[in-house]
């Protein structure tokens, strides 16, 4: 059965004319240097703590946001919102790629 990890690797390759990905793309102007790297270990910590929980509902979204996953590398979670989840998985695994 396929891990995080992979999924998270998927992601990454998925290159589509005039889109950004976050898991690959880096915005200069905003992002630090690591950007992409983070946005992928958060992706990656983030579904490995669902996955633990075993959550019994799957909310899926059309696209991220400019302020949310496009920055955060999670799924419906803006930047302002990272040390929250920290707390609430009891983690500082997540971090802030911008």
């Amino acid at each position: 059965m396929p891990d995080s990890s992979d999924l998270v690797d998927l992601l990454a390759t998925i290159r589509l004319p005039d889109l950004f990905n976050p898991y690959t793309d880096l915005d200069p102007l905003h992002d630090l240097p690591d950007a992409p790297v983070r946005r992928q270990a958060n992706l990656r910590t983030y579904l490995d703590q669902m996955l633990a929980r075993r959550p019994t509902e799957l909310w899926l979204a059309e696209s991220g946001s400019h302020t949310g996953t496009r920055r955060s590398g999670l799924p419906l979670i803006p930047t302002t919102e990272v040390t929250a989840l920290n707390e609430r998985f009891d983690t500082d695994s997540f971090s802030q790629p911008t």
